[in-house]
């Protein structure tokens, strides 16, 4: 791995990437390629982590819905999020759903936010 480069551990966050960015199940993720995204849509793709995303500071849509989140931090700044939608999120026992959130302290064009269907109990 080289130093430009950025380690998604959790295989089914680091598939949707791939994806979003056109690549190939193979190919490395770099943080300028991170940095460059401009959307991640993977509802209920079984995603557990969202480490690694630390360098996606120009998202503009998120939708993680229906995953198996049970915390997620994001970015200081995310200046050009538009929609997050963190809805359904469960843990392994289908039931407990995400529990600590940390969002960005400056999402400046946020226009939608969606945390339904959740146990949100912490935000740091």
């Amino acid at each position: 791995m080289r130093a430009e480069d950025v380690l998604i551990p959790d295989p089914k966050l680091r598939s949707a990437v791939l994806v979003e960015l056109g690549k190939s199940d193979g190919d490395d993720i770099t943080i300028a390629a991170l940095t460059g995204l401009k959307r991640i849509v993977a509802p209920s793709a079984g995603i557990r982590s969202y480490e690694g995303m630390q360098h996606a500071i120009n998202l503009e849509h998120i939708d993680l819905s229906g995953n198996d989140l049970v915390s997620i931090s994001f970015p200081e700044a995310m200046p050009a999020l538009r929609t997050l939608n963190l809805s359904g999120n469960r843990d392994a026992y289908r039931y407990r759903g995400l529990r600590t959130l940390a969002l960005p302290r400056a999402m400046p064009s946020l226009e939608a936010l969606d945390l339904s269907r959740n146990l949100v109990r912490e935000r740091e």
